[in-house]
């Protein structure tokens, strides 16, 4: 299992349509794919489950407010894409929940702390960069992607 974390200090920054495209590139590859949405706003289990009829469908798991989503990946995932929440994320629980500091902080505390996250991911796309230096990692994530699609292809012809 391979798990890719797309994490940002910014807000708007194309965390989620980079997890949600990551994702649907690896279940149209036929790898049982898993999208891990760690964002309160949920954009990326909304996506996942308006596709969910589709051959190439998506498993959302929702760890927004959950430290053990790990436990709830089936045994035979092969791609984990995590979508992480940016920095401002207790300032998005007040705006959007109507919650208090004090109960938007506790919230967030009682996530996986970004670090935890690190450890899991295979790979981490860090847009805290340029917009120049996302892409390249971007671009060289593709490059290593597609050179594994064609080991594991000679591998399965012999």
């Amino acid at each position: 299992m391979k798990t890719i974390l797309v994490a940002s200090s910014k807000g708007g920054a194309g965390k989620t349509t980079l997890a949600t495209n990551l994702a649907a590139y690896f279940a149209l590859d036929g790898k049982r794919t898993v999208l891990v949405d760690a964002d309160p706003q949920h954009s990326s289990t909304r996506w996942a489950e308006r596709r969910a009829e589709l051959e190439s469908a998506v498993l959302p798991i929702d760890a927004s407010g959950r430290r053990a989503w790990r436990a709830w990946l089936p045994e035979d995932a092969e791609r984990v894409v995590v979508d992480a929440p940016a920095v401002l994320r207790v300032e998005r629980l007040i705006g959007t929940r109507g919650m208090s500091r004090d109960e938007a902080e506790a919230r967030v505390w009682a996530q996986a702390s970004d670090a935890e996250r690190l450890e899991v991911a295979d790979v981490v796309l860090d847009g805290t960069g340029s917009d120049a230096n996302l892409r390249a990692q971007i671009d060289d994530l593709w490059a290593r992607l597609a050179a594994e699609r064609a080991a594991e292809a000679a591998a399965e012809q012999g």
